[in-house]
């Protein structure tokens, strides 16, 4: 099959993430030159370097969209204090919805000692990286990675523990399960959710709506990166920046934060 009719197959959500996989797969040779000099110049050693899951293994030889700034430890920088609230939160239980090469779904479980973390994706290659990830993680029995995630089986999941956390960047998809109509569990749980207005036209807002009587909401938007960010000692020149650090993010990408009043 040609690469053209391999993307015409892929959501438009995962269009970069799925790009970079196909470009390993058809021009390994380019791919492998470019990632071996920015992981040189980034001198990783296939730990995250710093941000909340500094120290966390990872699996350099796969084709992850955002492998260079994942290893920086900046990969969704604005996140981080959010981040750290959910760790705070000291969840039983950790949903990762679109789980990718296992960053969060991995990150979380060394962090939250106490939970339990299933990854959904509805990538089979994805499922296989996090997979990876945790195993060499020491993890692969507390992440258990599943396919697609519905809204029936959120609210079993959730309504099981009484501290769920839910981690969500489903391209969109989050207008359907981010629904406590259709998961009343999610009233009580711990939510961090990228909204994908560019996908499916006011689903922030609707997100928001659902929420307003049962969560406090805190709303992070997408920030231009500079030299400060970088880890210290870590020195790249403009191109390598552009590369490890330039997330491609559109203007009305942003993250809901929502924190349960119970």
């Amino acid at each position: 099959m040609s690469l053209a009719a391999k993307l015409s197959r892929v959501m438009p959500g995962r269009m970069a993430y799925e790009i970079n996989r196909l470009r390993k797969q058809y021009f390994p040779q380019q791919r492998h030159v470019e990632e071996k000099a920015l992981l040189e110049a980034i001198g990783s050693r296939g730990e995250v370097m710093s941000g909340p899951f500094r120290g966390m293994k990872y699996v350099t030889t796969v084709a992850a969209t955002n492998l260079a700034d994942e290893l920086l430890g900046t990969y969704e920088l604005e996140l981080h204090p959010a981040i750290e609230n959910m760790i705070a939160f000291d969840p039983e239980l950790v949903i990762d919805i679109g789980t990718a090469t296992g960053y969060y779904a991995v990150g979380f479980a060394r962090r939250c000692a106490n939970a339990r973390v299933i990854g959904y994706d509805i990538s089979s290659y994805a499922r296989a990286v996090t997979r990876r990830v945790a195993a060499v993680n020491g993890l692969s029995g507390r992440v258990e990675v599943r396919a697609a995630c519905t809204s029936e089986e959120l609210q079993t999941e959730v309504s099981r523990v009484k501290r769920a956390a839910i981690f969500s960047d489903c391209e969109g998809y989050e207008d359907v399960l981010m629904d406590p109509a259709r998961s009343p569990a999610l009233k009580n749980a711990y939510l961090l959710v990228e909204v994908h207005d560019m996908f499916v036209p006011g689903v922030s807002q609707r997100v928001m709506e659902r929420f307003a009587q049962t969560h406090t909401l805190t709303k992070y938007a997408p920030r231009q990166r500079t030299a400060a960010d970088l880890p210290p000692g870590v020195k790249l020149d403009a191109r390598q920046f552009d590369q490890a650090m330039n997330e491609h993010r559109q203007a009305s990408s942003a993250w809901l934060e929502l924190r349960p009043r119970g």
